[in-house]
């Protein structure tokens, strides 16, 4: 460990850490867990260890295991399965599953995923919506109209959620928020500034001009539609969701009442849904376990005896809601100090994260609790030896965001020097013209493909670089097809992991078709369809044949105790070889996971995908490309 990381192993008490990109932050968790349970004598589960998905907590879990098995500590390995390392809902779940009664639940709960309670969220808003206007009373019905069920949805649901997650009551506060008049006034402010543009296109100059004319009816407003694309258009558009939104905080503020009667109609049929299923969501987990520990003492004391250290990894994306409960699992407030003559018994609390790295707003996660808590902690510490990035990259990065954040940033060092770069300089910059593909009606992603695909080109061909060494990475892998057809125009064989229309390559088509085969052998056209594939590569006339000898039958029929016998002697071997791969692969899916099954359907190859760039299969009339 570097001496930061060491520094932040050894503190004790409150100890709030600060972790840029790459600096080791889980390095630094395993090493004080393993210390915890190795050194000073703590119980496995008696440490407390958040972190945000459970991939986190997986992987968490594995290296603390690999560790102490390096230090000959295999029986404290062996106890790891019982450690409390999960996210924050994983032990509200453990909690709530140890004291179900005494927060009034069924003990066999089971937890609602985000596509079922989407699903049962929105049969509630619809129960709930026809129960509101029952009565067709005039102004439930001028409601609906103005907003439309939807609009209420949307809006309601979204409220509920934030209301929730923050562990407040579904009370609606609306506040102070700038008028309609003044969003309006912006809107059109920006709307002239598009107009004047010189390379202004015709829909964003009817945007502009349609905002012009607008007028200050919030009815009108908030079904606004005004399209604008484009980066010159990025100020308009924020005008616009900002007149819109002014629009519904003004109509809210005026229907207040009946919105918060429809609100606590939603959330009384989501509760009672719930509840017929014993289900519960992420926030009924937490805030049944706050509600647990701050109501039960002798439930919370237990709890804070249970657990003589408290982790909690990627603070930045926590809220409110999570830190209550991470508070009453210690003694005392974690931002207060214990009195003196009990301070030899306040446990270890021990907060990490990285508020530059808060991406999980969508979610509730409130970055402006990592602030709070850091400004209020006994012991600030932080990790800036960055150990993933060239020091010329960090560079870069530290003066664009040291520059976007001000003295809030904190910058990031390269834990040491690298060997020269392979292509010459870390950094290069590669400039499409935009303008120029716009007024040829094409996406200006097409010129940005086609330079990459340049670039990779004089990789390939000067020799610095095999295809294979090369990797495409993107925001959003829905324009991945553009930049791939650029590549293999150039002939440069691609293997494409992601990006719409993924599933419909032929490929992995053929990959799919195999494994539904080894699910279902009698699956016609999955047969046909890996026999004509490179996996097999008989020939059409084989396909015939096979066809023919099935007569009425499933096509595996014609295959499985003999062959046809007008087929050639090379579809004969192709066909012998295919029945004795899959009988074995058939017998091996029982115990197998689905990534060995695949890797292991190929007959060439251990690779993912065992195609070549433009290989066709043997004597078929197809061209399938890795």
């Amino acid at each position: 460990m570097n001496e930061q990381q060491r520094a932040a192993v050894e503190a004790t008490g409150e100890v709030f850490v600060s972790a840029g990109a790459g600096t080791g932050k889980t390095t630094a968790l395993v090493e004080r867990f393993v210390r915890a349970v190795c050194e000073e004598g703590l119980d496995v589960e008696s440490v407390l260890v958040i972190t945000y998905t459970r991939k986190a907590a997986g992987e968490l879990r594995a290296r603390i295991r690999a560790a102490l098995h390096a230090r000959g500590r295999h029986d404290l390995a062996r106890r790891l399965d019982g450690a409390w390392i999960s996210t924050i809902h994983g032990f509200c779940s453990r909690l709530l599953r140890a004291h179900p009664f005494s927060v009034g639940i069924d003990p066999r709960f089971r937890e609602l995923d985000d596509e079922h309670g989407a699903v049962i969220r929105g049969e509630a808003f619809e129960r709930a919506l026809a129960g509101f206007c029952a009565g067709r009373d005039s102004e439930r019905v001028r409601l609906l109209a103005t907003y439309g069920a939807s609009g209420l949805r949307r809006m309601l649901t979204g409220v509920y959620e934030t209301l929730r997650s923050a562990g407040r009551d579904l009370k609606l506060d609306l506040g102070e928020q700038a008028g309609v008049p003044e969003r309006l006034a912006e809107l059109k402010a920006s709307a002239h500034v598009l107009a004047c543009d010189p390379d202004v296109t015709e829909n964003q100059l009817a945007s502009a001009n349609a905002a012009q004319a607008l007028a200050s009816n919030p009815e009108q407003l908030i079904d606004l539609e005004l399209p604008a694309s484009g980066d010159r258009a990025a100020d308009f558009r924020t005008a616009r969701d900002r007149l819109q939104q002014a629009a519904l905080e003004e109509l809210a503020a005026r229907d207040s009442e009946l919105l918060q009667e429809l609100l606590y109609l939603f959330a009384a049929e989501y509760a009672a849904a719930k509840q017929r299923e014993s289900a519960l969501d992420f926030e009924d987990l937490q805030l049944f376990a706050r509600d647990l520990l701050r109501n039960d003492g002798h439930v919370r004391e237990t709890e804070q005896l249970r657990f003589r250290a408290i982790m909690v990894d990627e603070f930045q994306d926590t809220n409110r809601l999570q830190c209550d409960i991470v508070d009453l699992l210690t003694p005392w407030p974690a931002q207060a100090t214990p009195p003196p003559d009990e301070a030899k018994s306040a446990k270890d609390v021990f907060f990490v994260g990285d508020e530059f790295q808060s991406i999980y707003g969508f979610r509730h996660a409130d970055v402006a609790v990592f602030r709070d808590r850091r400004q209020a902690a006994e012991q600030r510490l932080p990790l800036a030896r960055n150990y993933r990035s060239r020091p010329e990259v960090l560079a870069a990065v530290n003066h664009l965001f040291g520059e976007e954040f001000g003295d809030g940033y904190q910058p990031l060092a390269a834990s040491g020097e690298f060997a020269d770069p392979v292509f010459g300089h870390p950094v290069e910059l590669l400039v499409s013209d935009k303008r120029t593909y716009r007024e040829a009606r094409a996406n200006w992603r097409e010129g940005e493909a086609q330079a990459i695909a340049r670039r990779v080109g004089d990789l390939v061909e000067t020799g610095a670089a095999a295809p294979g060494e090369i990797v495409l990475l993107f925001a959003a892998g829905t324009d991945a097809e553009r930049y791939e057809s650029a590549l293999r125009e150039r002939g440069l064989p691609t293997y494409r992991a992601t990006g719409r229309g993924y599933f419909g390559q032929q490929q992995v088509v053929d990959l799919l078709s195999y494994l539904r085969l080894l699910h279902n052998r009698y699956d016609d056209e999955a047969l046909a369809t890996v026999l004509a594939s490179p996996f097999v590569g008989v020939s059409n006339d084989a396909l015939v044949h096979i066809r023919r000898h099935s007569v009425r039958r499933p096509l595996f029929t014609a295959i499985e105790r003999s062959l046809p016998d007008p087929l050639s002697e090379a579809d004969e071997r192709l066909v012998l070889a295919f029945k004795q791969r899959y009988e074995r692969l058939a017998a091996a899916s029982a115990h197998l996971s689905l990534e060995r099954l695949a890797r292991r359907s190929s007959p060439h190859t251990t690779t993912t995908l065992p195609f070549s760039p433009s290989g066709t299969a043997s004597g078929a009339t197809r061209t399938c490309a890795s």
